[in-house]
């Protein structure tokens, strides 16, 4: 087995390190995006909202005590507003 170093390899090191210029990289990726819709956007923040308060909703309501803060949460937040 040989202890020297593969030519290549090194050169190849050395050129994973060497840093993207931005136009260039902005363009790459530019390339590989699809375009995005307006109706898709619209409809991946919709699942995305969703989701996101089902999992809160679902859990307050899991653990024993946290049904009682989050109604007495609701309670002083509605006080504070009509107060």
């Amino acid at each position: 087995m040989s202890d020297e170093l593969d030519g290549q390899l090194l050169q190849r090191f050395a050129e994973s390190h060497r840093p993207l210029a931005d136009a260039q990289f902005v363009a790459q990726i530019g390339q590989r995006r699809e375009p995005a819709d307006a109706l898709g956007t619209l409809c991946s923040a919709w699942d995305t909202a969703r989701a996101g308060i089902a999992i809160g909703v679902g859990t307050v309501w899991r653990r024993p005590y946290t049904r009682l803060m989050a109604l007495l949460g609701a309670a002083l937040s509605l006080w504070a507003v009509f107060a």
